[in-house]
Order: C-alpha cells, then structure tokens, then sequence
C-alpha cells in the first residue's frame, strides 16, 4: 500500500507530463491497487480497468523432488539430457550471486551482452536494454537491494563464457522473476531450462512461499507454474 501510494503521488506531481497511462498485469481486487485508484480518483484523475493476462506462480508445497516428479517424462528426460549436452560442450560453471553489490553490477554488465545475443537482442521494447531508462533501473535495484542479499543473479558458464543467466528479488519470502536470457548460439543445448531448474531448487531449500514469474507474456513460464493469478489492465486518464 506504501509503493502505491507513493506511485500515486509521484503521478500526480508530474501531471503536465502525461495524458493517458496504461498499466499491465496489476492483480485484480488487491488492496494497494485499490488504495492507488482511490487516491487518484480524489484528485480528479478517471480511471477505468479491463481484462488483461492469467499470470503463472509457483507454490513451493512439498520438495524440489515432487515438483519434478508431477512433470512429464519426456520433460524429466529433457532436462536430465540439457546437462549432458551442456557438459559433454566444455567447462560447465554455475554460479549464484547475492550480497555483493559490485559483483552483482559486474555480471549485469555481461548480461546485457548476453541479452544482445539471444533473442531478446532481435525484438524492439524487449528486455533490459531496451532504453537507457530500463538499465538505470535495474542497476537502481542492485544499489538499492545488493547489500541485503535481495538481488539474486544466477548464471551458468560453458568455459568461462555466460551463456545463460537470470536474476530477481527476493521479499517477504516471495521471488519475483525479473528476467532470464540465454545465448542464442547455445539455445539447442537448452541452458534457460537447466539454470531456470537450478534456481527452483534452490528456492524450495530457502523455504520460499511463492516463486512470481511477472507476467503472462512468455508461454515457457507456464511449464514450471502450478498456479494462475488473473489480472487487470488500469487506464489512467486526466480530465481534458
């Protein structure tokens, strides 16, 4: 409720600048969305809510083993071979980075480099580097959560080179997965599908509640959620 009123604020402060604001995937009927609505509403601000995306999550209920067990053989087999082929392609290194601020701007440095060789690289309003904007962002979110450990960045190596990495934070024993790329000349080895399974492990032994993948846009997410959360389109529009 204290972000979205301090959302509002900042919204209402910059009014001159703006005319109509869209805002994706919010999770219909919950509290600070309410709170955020009604604050601008007493400011003369209309606002209006349509249907927007059936967002998957994940519940950490029971083990990292039974999770892998309610999965298709085939799938199993996938992943146990993903390994093999990433192993039998040279050195494989997997590494997890919390609590150390310069490391982490280090590594996000190499993934916007990564980025720029996946996919992600190819498609406009995609990704981190997508505008200057988005970088001082997600570098913000280093500064800001670096020290505690909130900010996790995980990666995994083929000799020395980052071919896969994905990072997010960690709040009130919820991880939110903020983004997740893999190198493009690497993608028939699959190693966003192993260290997406290396991560998962991991939050099931620190006793996480809940893993939020933050959107419905990509289909691979659905492949780890057990669950779906819907959620609403908010326009804003200033009265003019």
């Amino acid at each position: 409720r204290d972000c979205a009123e301090a959302a509002a604020q900042a919204l209402l402060a910059r009014r001159d600048q703006w005319d109509v604001i869209w805002f994706h995937e919010q999770t219909a009927d919950h509290p600070a969305l309410e709170s955020f609505c009604a604050m601008l509403a007493s400011k003369g601000v209309l606002h209006g809510r349509v249907a927007s995306s059936q967002c998957p999550y994940l519940t950490f209920q029971g083990t990292w083993q039974e999770l892998l067990a309610s999965k298709s053989r085939k799938f199993r087999k996938n992943l146990k071979s993903a390994r093999r082929r990433l192993e039998s392609a040279g050195r494989l290194e997997y590494e997890c980075c919390k609590g150390d601020p310069e490391r982490l701007q280090a590594l996000f440095e190499e993934y916007e480099l990564l980025e720029s060789r996946s996919w992600k690289g190819k498609v406009s309003g995609v990704g981190v580097s997508q505008s200057v904007e988005h970088l001082r962002f997600y570098r913000g979110l280093i500064r800001a959560f670096g020290n505690s450990g909130q900010f996790v960045f995980r990666s995994l190596r083929l000799d020395g080179r980052m071919v896969a990495a994905t990072f997010g934070l960690v709040h009130r024993r919820k991880y939110y997965s903020l983004h997740i790329a893999n190198d493009a000349e690497y993608a028939k080895y699959s190693p966003g599908t192993l260290l997406e399974s290396l991560e998962l492990e991991e939050c099931f032994d620190a006793g996480l509640e809940e893993y939020d993948f933050l959107g419905g846009f990509l289909k691979n997410k659905l492949r780890w959620a057990t669950r779906m959360r819907d959620t609403v389109e908010v326009h804003l529009y200033q009265r003019q």
